[in-house]
């Protein structure tokens, strides 16, 4: 983010950018030269299996448009008629921690987040609307 705002401010010769230059150059590093630096997180996914991927994925889209997603949310997503018993939503919760997608807000609350806003707005853009 501070590199794509210092390359803004310097092309349109900018010396204190505003919240408007702040703006345009978070929008920037979502156009479609920059859509390659985040393909990795979804390219990622691929070591899990199919119906974990469609999990993931769903869990995923709800919190990009949500903000935040329960424990139990992702537990109720997993027991889909689909899906009852062949997904292991511990472990995938695990990996997607472990892995930089997600962070737990609080250990009393099983709340979940992406870790990244920027991640976030990417994957809004670029993965939701598949």
């Amino acid at each position: 983010m501070f590199q794509e705002l210092d390359d803004y401010c310097s092309d349109h010769d900018i010396s204190h950018p505003g919240k408007q230059d702040i703006a345009q150059a978070f929008d920037n590093l979502f156009t479609h030269q920059n859509r390659k630096n985040f393909s990795h997180w979804e390219e990622r996914l691929s070591k899990f299996e199919k119906i974990e991927r469609e999990f993931i994925l769903e869990c995923l889209n709800q919190l990009s448009l949500q903000g935040e997603i329960s424990r139990n949310k992702i537990f109720d997503l997993s027991q889909s008629p689909r899906d009852h018993n062949q997904i292991h939503e511990k472990f995938i919760v695990n990996s997607l921690i472990h892995d930089g997608y997600i962070h737990e807000t609080e250990i009393s609350s099983k709340n979940f987040r992406f870790n990244s806003p920027i991640l976030k707005e990417w994957w809004k853009r670029y993965v939701l609307n598949k």
